[in-house]
């Protein structure tokens, strides 16, 4: 007798997420390493470094809007040319260190 069903529905569904979730470990290792190449320098948690803000409650800075802090990450002087004036704020606050 050949069966006309390979997986019933649970185990397509763990398989599926199986393959799906594999990914994001993966994801999350690189932007951990790119955090430490790129940012680990001048930013820590829990304290003010010297030339970068602390990272502790960053999120409630940005008004608990994490797109925001996305954009800053991605372009910061898009946003501030944008007229977002907490990105106005950083950048000028940034440029003091550079």
């Amino acid at each position: 007798m050949i069966p006309d069903r390979y997986l019933n529905p649970k185990q397509l569904l763990l398989l599926t997420s199986f393959f799906v979730f594999s990914f994001l470990n993966t994801n999350a290792q690189d932007g951990k390493a790119i955090f430490i190449a790129k940012c680990a320098s001048c930013h820590t948690m829990g304290n003010d470094g010297a030339t970068g803000p602390d990272l502790q409650n960053v999120v409630s800075r940005w008004d608990g809007d994490t797109n925001r802090v996305k954009q800053w990450i991605l372009d910061n002087e898009k946003l501030a040319k944008s007229g977002d004036d907490y990105a106005i704020k950083m950048r000028a606050s940034r440029t003091a260190f550079m």
